[in-house]
């Protein structure tokens, strides 16, 4: 899911409810803010293997929130920083990505990969997501 509005995000805490978004460059000053704060507090590395590939995942979070910009509910920043290695035409290539989300619980770094896996990234123990690209 795609960061909801401010609003959106207001009603999801008043009906006791939790969310967890992505945040994408078009969040201008919430993406820059959590950006340059963010300080993992805690990382758990996953890694996993199948369909030719080998791919890295850490989990980071932060709950240090000091200089974020205001958002409802915010309790928890979580980075995820995924290499993937795989072979394409003969040759060995290396893909990293950096993704950030903003969440409105807490959980163990470890917790929180395991039980959000599907959201944070595309692939679970080597096997494609339904939905998301098999490059």
């Amino acid at each position: 899911m795609q960061l909801a509005p401010k609003k959106t995000c207001q009603l999801i805490i008043d009906t006791d409810n939790h969310y967890l978004g992505a945040l994408k460059g078009n969040q201008g000053n919430l993406h820059k803010s959590v950006q340059a704060n963010f300080v993992a507090e805690a990382s758990y590395t996953e890694l996993s293997k199948g369909h030719g590939r080998l791919e890295k995942r850490v989990i980071s979070l932060c709950t240090t929130l000091d200089n974020i910009k205001p958002w409802p509910g915010l309790k928890t920043l979580v980075r995820v920083e995924s290499e993937r290695q795989f072979k394409y035409g003969g040759q060995l290539r290396r893909e990293t990505e950096t993704r950030y989300y903003v969440a409105s619980f807490l959980e163990s770094a470890e917790s929180f990969a395991r039980a959000h896996s599907g959201l944070l990234g595309c692939r679970k123990q080597g096997a494609p997501r339904p939905g998301c690209d098999a490059r």
